[in-house]
């Protein structure tokens, strides 16, 4: 029973470095659907970005925020691109890289860029909650259609920004 848990575990794990590795956005045309809108921020998610493989999606996901943020010591930016992994059966996700940009639409200089993937391990898996963001995201990535009725409207061009 343990050599099949093993087994499980590295067939994921191999599904993940394949969706990491297609997925590359150095790789990708962009193709923005806005998924999000605030008064803090727009999010959008690359169309183009998102490949699935059994349970699993990868897509990037932009945010543009409407002022300069600023967190601790890190310098200030104005948008950021995450490369976000879900599990669409279980609805959980993981974050595995992250790209902060001093201006919008992830132009300008690259202020810091992470990767998470490196760092992660199996258990690390966060909830997608019902009503948030990342449940929009998640449902885009795994089932290729947009979440929220207000981008729908947006998307088609029947409300201004």
């Amino acid at each position: 029973m343990k050599a099949f848990a093993s087994i499980c575990k590295r067939k994921r794990w191999l599904i993940i470095a394949s969706l990491c590795f297609v997925s590359n956005p150095l790789l990708a045309n962009e193709e923005w659907v806005e998924s999000e809108y605030t008064s803090k921020f727009s999010a959008y998610v690359d169309t183009k970005s998102i490949m699935r493989e059994e349970e699993f999606a990868v897509v990037r996901i932009l945010k543009n925020y409407v002022m300069t943020q600023t967190e601790n010591e890190m310098q200030a930016y104005r948008s950021m691109v995450t490369l976000t992994l879900y599990e669409c059966e279980k609805q959980v996700f993981n974050i595995l890289t992250m790209q902060f940009y001093d201006l919008a639409w992830a132009k300008g200089t690259l202020i810091e860029s992470y990767d998470l993937k490196k760092q992660s391990t199996d258990d690390e898996w966060s909830p997608v909650n019902p009503g948030t963001i990342q449940e929009a995201f998640m449902e885009y990535a795994c089932d290729g259609m947009p979440a929220m009725p207000i981008t729908k409207v947006r998307y088609l061009g029947l409300l201004s920004k």
